[in-house]
C-alpha cells in the first residue's frame, strides 16, 4: 500500500496497530536517497483527528521538517519520526550491566528528556503510558510514536506526566532492586499525586544519588580504616612475639652466664663420658 500525499509517497512496511478509528503503520519514505522509514497515524475517524490536530497545534512540533500531516483519501496522516525499536524495559539490565551507562543516569536522561521535549503534554503522556520509551546501544533515550491515540485527552497535564514518569522510574529501580530512602520517598508521592512538575521528581533522583554516593563513600572509608585496624593488630601481635622472644633470651643468657643462650648446646657436647670432643 503506497500513502500518496502529491508530493510524497510511503510505502506501509507493516501495520503495527489496526483500531476502528486509526491506524499506526511502519513506512518506508520512497523520496528518501537512503533506506528511511517513519511512523504514520492514519485517523480514519473525523473527531479524533480534530482532537490531534488541537493538540499539536498548541506547539511547533509539526513545524519541524520531519514531521508532517495531509489528507488521504477519507483519513487524516499524521507523519512522525521513526526510531530503532529498542524498548526500554527489555534493554535496561543489558545496558546497566554492559557499563554503557549506570542507571541513574538513564533516570536522568529520562527526566531532561521529558522535560526538554516540544511535545504536546497529552501525547508525552501516552508515550509514557504506552511505555513507548525506547533506549540506543550507546545509553541515550529517544521516544517512539507506535500509539494508540485514541486514548488521547487533552486535559492531561504535567502533573500527570510527572505521575507517570515517576512511575516508570520505580520500574526501572525495582528491576535493579534499589531500595533506597529516596524510592521510599517517591512511592509516598505516588500514593498521594504529590508530583506536579518534572523538576520535582528530578530533585528526588537528585538527592538519591547524592545520598547513595554519602554511602559509598563512608562504606570505602570504613573499608580503609577497617584495613588499618587489621594491619595494627597484626603489628602488635608480631611486636608482642619479638619482645617475648627477646625476653626469653634474656633471660636464658643471664641464668647460664653464656655469651648465648646457643651455648647451652655447646657445652652439652664438648665431651661425651670420658673422651673429650675437644682432642
Amino acid at each position: 500500500m503506497i500513502l500518496d500525499n502529491g508530493q510524497e509517497q510511503y510505502e506501509v512496511v507493516r501495520d503495527v496497530f489496526v483500531g476502528k478509528d486509526h491506524v499506526v503503520s511502519v513506512c518506508k519514505y520512497l523520496q528518501s536517497v537512503s533506506v528511511e522509514y517513519k511512523v504514520i497515524w492514519l485517523v480514519k475517524n473525523r473527531e479524533l483527528a480534530k482532537k490531534i490536530i488541537g493538540v499539536f497545534s498548541k506547539t511547533v512540533f509539526f513545524r519541524e521538517k520531519e514531521k508532517s500531516i495531509f489528507t488521504y483519501q477519507d483519513a487524516v496522516c499524521f507523519v512522525l519520526p521513526y526510531e530503532e525499536e529498542r524498548p526500554l524495559m527489555n534493554f535496561y539490565l543489558a545496558t546497566v550491566r554492559m557499563g554503557v551507562c549506570s542507571g541513574q543516569q538513564i533516570w536522568q536522561q529520562l527526566l531532561v528528556k521529558c522535560m526538554s521535549s516540544e511535545l504536546p503534554k497529552p501525547i508525552l503522556y501516552l508515550i509514557l503510558r504506552q511505555r513507548q520509551i525506547k533506549i540506543s546501544q550507546d545509553g541515550n533515550i529517544y521516544f517512539q510514536y507506535e500509539l494508540d491515540v485514541t486514548e488521547l485527552n487533552p486535559a492531561v497535564t504535567e502533573a500527570e506526566c510527572t505521575m507517570e514518569c515517576a512511575r516508570i522510574i520505580r520500574e526501572l529501580m525495582d528491576l535493579e532492586h534499589v531500595s533506597t530512602q529516596a524510592a521510599v520517598l517517591i512511592d509516598r508521592k505516588l500514593k498521594r499525586k504529590g508530583y506536579i512538575e518534572f523538576i520535582d521528581l528530578y530533585k528526588d533522583i537528585k538527592i538519591m544519588i547524592h545520598q547513595e554516593a554519602e554511602i559509598k563513600k563512608t562504606s570505602f572509608r570504613e573499608k580503609i580504616e577497617s584495613r588499618k585496624d587489621n594491619i595494627f593488630r597484626l603489628l602488635l601481635v608480631m611486636g608482642i612475639i619479638l619482645l617475648v622472644i627477646v625476653i626469653v633470651i634474656a633471660v636464658l643468657q643471664w641464668k647460664f652466664q653464656g655469651d648465648s643462650a646457643f651455648r647451652i648446646f655447646h657445652y652439652s657436647v664438648d665431651q661425651i663420658g670420658t673422651e673429650s670432643l675437644l682432642q
